[in-house]
């Protein structure tokens, strides 16, 4: 006799079987991997490891760093961005008659034409200047103007202080690592 035929049950997966293993393993990534959900919510997005430049459709430039995710709406009269996750860096077109604005976590910031980075963190958002005027603000709470070089940090309880910030600040968006001894 074959072997098929000495009282063995046939191999039989159940499709359930079957769709339980394929969302097991589907929640599996998104918990290993929360960029993968991340992505999913954004228009635009990094892998760890990765920084991408991308042109916005009015024409300015976002940098996203490391793992980072974001999304552009610029159909109103202001042009909104949403840092998702991570870090991104901004050169604006300017455009007086539509300020641009990038909401974090825990702010919001405005400008009309400038040069500037948004890193989210877990309790708090930190915008650093490169180039022009950044306000800086978190619900109806606003800081005093940014200028070139320099960083405020924004936490959901209050807004920090103006701090002064090395010209090497977004030097991650030409490849470059640095690293800041603190005494």
């Amino acid at each position: 006799l074959p072997l098929s035929s000495r009282g063995r049950r046939p191999f039989n997966v159940r499709p359930r079987f079957i769709l339980a293993l394929a969302a097991s393993l589907a929640i599996g990534v998104l918990v290993c991997r929360p960029v993968v959900l991340d992505c999913l919510q954004a228009d635009y997005c990094t892998d760890v490891g990765e920084v991408r430049s991308v042109q916005l459709a009015d024409g300015s430039l976002a940098t996203l760093n490391s793992a980072s995710a974001l999304t552009a709406d610029f159909r109103g009269a202001t042009r909104r961005v949403r840092l998702v996750r991570g870090e991104a860096y901004f050169e604006v077109r300017r455009d007086p008659d539509r300020p641009f604005q990038v909401e974090g976590n825990y702010s919001v910031t405005r400008v009309v034409g400038t040069r500037f980075s948004v890193r989210e963190e877990a309790e708090s958002d930190t915008v650093t200047v490169v180039s022009g005027l950044v306000e800086v603000g978190q619900g109806e709470r606003k800081s005093p103007l940014l200028k070139a070089n320099e960083r405020i940090s924004v936490t959901a309880a209050h807004i920090g202080e103006i701090e002064p910030v090395a010209g090497n600040a977004v030097a991650w968006t030409r490849g470059k690592l640095v690293f800041e001894i603190r005494g």
